[in-house]
């Protein structure tokens, strides 16, 4: 266990913005079903208004691809209008929100902005939700999405060797699992190498084979785990009542799709440039420390950006936080970063501020 406490703390900007901010409009409702409904439905409105902005700028396409069981899904690119028809790099997204809630209209401004601050390609493709679908489907359904998107890169007009793979949270999840496991050959050998991955305050390891590993280590007490269980938007009791519904009782910890950082040394070499970002109030937050770590001792190009003192996905409280900003620009130049060929230093160096040296 590494330790990381100096990071716990300090959060007067995101307690005072939530103290004010008017909670979401969201009846307690117990069933995770009717809450994905009435959520996806209330940020999707949300979306739908903040699309005016873009409108002009962004070029869409809706598609449909079809998954390993049959199932058809939804897939939808974005594409800056100023790009007229040349080539350009793909972001694969990935959707977070606790393998329960999102959909494509929801990320629609999401995928703009990117499309726009990066100058690529973003292609979203839908995956399947708890609790209706269980372990591993939206893993399954993220790598199908992945072939398809390269079955299809001239329809969007995107470079196969320039395709950068990232996600939010359980979106992050899904795109670590798809690098590690396309790296180690278990997906799509024949294809290009993924070139990049951007991965913001990803969930890395299942819960209960991450508070397993730390009950051995005299110093759990000063994990994240421990320090943030109690945090704004995602405390410990609700990140274990999330994973609950993927329904995984015994998870493996060499089930490198779900435990991820438990990959070796030796099974990260050669990974592509990967951008992590970490909140200091997310009970996440080592998790996210000690992978960008493994990674960088691998020698894999490695940025680790640090948003001390906010919590988990505090970005979708928009302007009123400061450092909403730079996660933007810290996904933009994730995006842009490894295209740039960049050499793995073999330092592990934690980023405060905008600094791409």
């Amino acid at each position: 266990m590494v330790k990381f406490s100096q990071y716990d703390g300090g959060g007067e900007e995101w307690y005072a913005v939530s103290a004010a901010a008017p909670p979401l409009d969201i009846p307690p409702i117990t069933k995770p079903v009717e809450r994905k409904m009435i959520f996806n439905e209330l940020i999707g409105k949300s979306s739908a208004a903040a699309m005016n902005a873009f409108s002009a700028k962004i070029r869409i396409q809706n598609f449909t691809f079809s998954t390993r069981d049959g199932t058809i899904l939804d897939a939808r690119s974005y594409r800056p209008v100023a790009a007229n028809d040349d080539r350009l790099p793909v972001f694969y997204y990935i959707h977070g929100g606790g393998y329960l809630t999102g959909n494509l209209n929801i990320d629609d401004p999401t995928c703009s902005g990117f499309a726009l601050g990066a100058n690529v390609v973003v292609v979203h493709a839908n995956y399947r939700h708890t609790p209706e679908f269980t372990y591993p489907t939206a893993w399954h359904d993220s790598e199908d999405g992945f072939l398809w998107l390269h079955d299809h890169m001239d329809e969007f007009g995107g470079i196969p060797e320039s395709v950068v793979v990232g996600g939010i949270s359980a979106g992050g999840h899904l795109a670590a699992s798809l690098t590690l496991q396309k790296h180690l050959g278990n997906i799509a050998p024949s294809l290009p190498p993924i070139a990049g991955q951007v991965l913001m305050v990803p969930v890395l390891s299942h819960l209960e084979t991450r508070l397993a590993q730390l009950a051995k280590s005299e110093e759990s007490h000063l994990s994240s785990y421990e320090s943030n269980k109690n945090a704004n938007m995602l405390s410990l009791a609700e990140w274990r009542a999330t994973l609950d519904l993927l329904k995984i009782p015994d998870p493996d910890p060499r089930d490198l799709r779900i435990n991820i950082m438990n990959a070796t040394l030796e099974e990260v070499k050669g990974l592509p440039p990967t951008t992590i970002g970490v909140c200091g109030l997310d009970i996440l937050r080592d998790d996210g420390l000690e992978y960008g770590k493994l990674l960088a001792e691998a020698g894999v190009p490695t940025e680790v950006h640090m948003f001390r003192g906010m919590p988990h996905f505090f970005r979708g409280f928009g302007d009123k936080i400061s450092q909403s900003k730079r996660w933007d620009a810290v996904i933009e130049h994730g995006v842009k970063w490894p295209l740039t060929a960049p050499n793995g230093t073999g330092q592990f160096i934690i980023k405060e501020k905008q600094d791409w040296t």
